[in-house]
């Protein structure tokens, strides 16, 4: 079926779809094709259509008269298909009205238990470890994009509390992607306990990570050990903080570029502004 002749559903199961996800869902779909049908109903009017018995010129007519598909399940697939640009993808039609939408959409998505990003990572791991593996041979055995593959096998090699995280469904496979970013122990564990007190997304965790590394890139490095008996001035490093209001907490600050004057302006106003409350006090 042609993807100009559907339409997405006006009510998704499923109201948060992650980007990335999506984005590897789109490139399975383009190098081993639409492994599973979409799920459709035919519309006319604004309205359920029946079908029922239609022969290929009922269906002709049906169409030539506007008739149109909506997808009931299958959403995301449409997304990454159009993503994709294909031009026509493969579809279950649901001709007959007395199967109503929400039974064709609970039905499709509850009912179908898929392995865990945590249990792909696992499978995945074995099979690249057989002896002589080639990767034709992983990726026509497992119908999924090398890097997909490589990815999630690459979990295993990361942080173990950030796949057990994972393992628990604490986090989505995206943020502990991001969190095996982190190269220290602690403020990984920070960033994972942060990740899962505030729900949050892949994005923000990659931030917190790229505003640790910019912090890290800031700090002096250490120099040669001093000559006995020399005398020896340490410098003392810089300790990042926010210009306005003096918070030191890496993850609630942000990387900034400031000429000296704006600076000292701000500082100065925050200044007076103090000063202002002291004397009202």
């Amino acid at each position: 079926m042609p993807l100009y002749m559907l339409y997405e559903p006006p009510d998704p199961m499923r109201h948060d779809i992650d980007d990335e996800g999506l984005v590897e869902l789109a490139l399975s779909i383009r190098e081993v094709g639409l492994l599973q049908d979409l799920c459709v109903i035919p519309i006319k009017d604004g309205k359920r259509f029946s079908l029922v018995g239609a022969s290929n010129a009922d269906l002709d007519r049906f169409e030539k008269a506007g008739g149109v598909y909506q997808v009931r399940a299958g959403h995301r697939r449409l997304l990454a298909c159009r993503s994709i640009n294909l031009e026509s993808v493969t579809c279950k039609v649901f001709c007959d009205p007395e199967t109503s939408e929400a039974a064709i959409m609970a039905h499709e998505n509850s009912f179908r238990e898929e392995p865990s990003d945590y249990d792909l990572a696992v499978m995945y791991s074995e099979a690249l470890q057989e002896p002589g593996i080639l990767e034709s041979t992983i990726r026509k055995r497992f119908g999924k994009p090398l890097q997909f593959i490589y990815d999630r096998a690459a979990i295993l090699r990361g942080w173990e509390f950030v796949a057990m995280a994972l393992h628990a469904k604490q986090i989505s496979f995206s943020v502990a992607k991001a969190l095996n970013r982190e190269e220290e122990e602690g403020y990984a564990k920070m960033f994972l306990g942060m990740a899962v007190d505030q729900g949050a997304t892949a994005k923000l965790v990659n931030a917190w990570v790229t505003e640790r590394e910019a912090h890290k890139a800031m700090t002096p490095p250490g120099g040669p050990a001093p000559n006995v008996g020399a005398a020896v001035v340490v410098a003392q490093a810089a300790i990042p903080q926010c210009i306005a209001c003096d918070e030191r907490q890496s993850y609630m600050l942000r990387t900034v570029i400031m000429c000296a004057p704006c600076a000292d302006r701000i500082k100065a106003l925050r200044e007076q502004v103090a000063g202002e409350e002291r004397a009202s006090k």
